[in-house]
């Protein structure tokens, strides 16, 4: 919930104020629900009108339903500027949908789960969740108990570059497309 509204304050806080939430439903995911609700809860706080209506659902590793979500979200809301998705693989799905639908303004993707292989090769703004890796440099202490997990988001620096998406995002989608290849 935290990390996911702090995504949302920093799209906000960069001057997005057409912003829609893609998600996905899936039965091993129910925490995604989470992430919903803290997208949802900042823009309601800060006025974003019909914020209820933003809220968008899909399927994982498919872009062709990301294509045809796009089509639906601009119909609705033709000024979209940002999609913020709740993983990172969604947000792969909806940069690789570009190629099948080219909006009338390409947004800014925000994933969740900063997933190497789509975060960097994408430069998209996520957010981080690896408790793993603070376990192995012993930060946090290993056990085998869940704990609480302070995410916090990545890669904001990006949210100002849209127009170096634009410039480059051929290229971008010939290395996402080997990643995600390789990954799979």
């Amino acid at each position: 919930y935290e990390a996911s509204a702090k995504m949302m304050k920093a799209l906000l806080k960069a001057g997005y104020r057409e912003i829609a939430i893609y998600f996905n439903q899936d039965y091993r995911s129910f925490h995604r629900g989470f992430r919903v609700r803290g997208m949802m809860d900042v823009l309601k706080k800060a006025g974003i009108p019909r914020a209820e209506e933003r809220l968008f659902i899909g399927l994982e590793y498919e872009p062709y339903d990301a294509s045809e979500m796009l089509k639906k979200l601009y119909r609705k809301f033709p000024e979209t500027t940002a999609v913020a998705t709740v993983s990172d693989d969604l947000a792969l799905g909806v940069i690789l949908a570009f190629r099948l639908y080219t909006p009338p303004v390409i947004p800014v993707v925000t994933g969740f789960g900063n997933i190497r292989n789509i975060t960097d090769a994408c430069n998209i703004p996520s957010v981080d969740q690896h408790p793993q890796i603070d376990i192995l440099e012993e930060k946090r202490s290993g056990s085998p108990f869940i704990e609480y997990v302070a995410a916090e988001p990545i890669n904001l620096s990006t949210l100002s570059h849209r127009s170096t998406f634009l410039c480059t995002h051929d290229l971008i989608f010939r290395k996402v497309v080997i990643l995600y290849i390789c990954s799979t």
